[in-house]
Order: C-alpha cells, then structure tokens, then sequence
C-alpha cells in the first residue's frame, strides 16, 4: 500500500467530509465523487477499499436515529 504523505491528506480529509455530507442528505448520491477524488492521489481500488468501510459506518451510524 502507498505510503500516506501530505497530499493524501490534503484530497482525502475533504473527500471524507465531502461523503459524509453529502450522504446527510445535502448531496443527493455524490458520495461516490469522494472516491473519484482520492484516486487522484492513490489507485483506484485502494480509494474504493478505503471509502466503503467508511461509507458503511456512516450508514449504520445512521441507522440508530432512524
């Protein structure tokens, strides 16, 4: 896997907010955009392994107020 420097996080922290807001209803489905986003950075399957946990978690975490 790629060593994670400071560009990583500089596409990835907004990717992961970018995700979560729009997964909260203010995106309309442009969740998917986050991983489109961090593979400029990385390989694709490794933006796509690292977004689904994440995209996951944001829906259970969802599922206990609903």
């Amino acid at each position: 896997m790629a060593a994670f420097d400071a560009m990583f996080f500089v596409f990835a922290i907004p990717a992961v907010v970018f995700a979560g807001v729009s997964k909260g209803g203010f995106g309309s489905g442009a969740a998917f955009a986050s991983a489109a986003i961090l593979a400029l950075v990385i390989e694709p399957g490794a933006a796509l392994a690292l977004m689904l946990p994440l995209l996951m978690l944001i829906d259970l975490a969802a599922l206990k107020p609903y």
